[in-house]
């Protein structure tokens, strides 16, 4: 996998490569050095390589914070796939309608989410694979052909979808690229 000059994917390698012991998150009072999150992020890589997502692609998250949904971020920036994370605080046909719209190939949830997940997408008539977004991803996500990661991934790619609030009517997904993250 290359990656453009404004790509988000390089960040954390960069910085583990660096200070691989320094601090990167400090969450619940855990403290969590770069090299941690850099490795999770690997296993993330391969577990989406082996359920055959393709760049382009979008794996949801519904999960509240977590240092997790930092290393789905970054693995989805290593290899063309799109985040979209999902409010815990919606209900399930708000986030229905969010599912309905981003169609995304696999949904990571929380574990105590699971059931909200599981509702949503039977109310939006979609089936992403939904699978646990903490523990591990490859044993759940079945094998289904070839590899996340088989081309450049460029600055002007999409990285996120994010919902807006829907404030004037139904929530719209703004896309973000790498160069607007970056």
């Amino acid at each position: 996998m290359r990656l453009g000059n404004q790509t988000v994917g390089g960040w954390l390698r960069d910085r583990t490569a660096l200070t691989p012991e320094r601090v990167a998150i400090d969450f619940d009072d855990r403290l969590i050095s770069y090299a941690e999150p850099a490795e999770s992020v690997d296993r993330r890589v391969a577990s989406f390589a082996v359920a055959g997502l393709r760049p382009g692609d979008r794996v949801a998250t519904l999960a509240r914070n977590c240092p997790e949904q930092v290393e789905v971020l970054f693995a989805c920036a290593l290899t063309g796939l799109i985040m979209v994370p999902l409010s815990w605080r919606l209900t399930s046909a708000e986030l229905a309608y969010q599912l309905a719209d981003a169609g995304p190939a696999c949904l990571l949830a929380e574990p105590s989410l699971r059931p909200l997940a599981t509702t949503a997408c039977q109310q939006a008539a979609v089936e992403p694979r939904i699978v646990p977004l903490t523990g591990p991803l490859v044993a759940p996500l079945a094998a289904a052909g070839a590899g996340a990661g088989d081309r450049t991934v460029a600055d002007d790619d999409p990285l996120l979808i994010l919902y807006t609030s829907g404030t004037t009517g139904r929530p719209k997904g703004a896309v973000l690229t790498h160069a607007n993250c970056f």
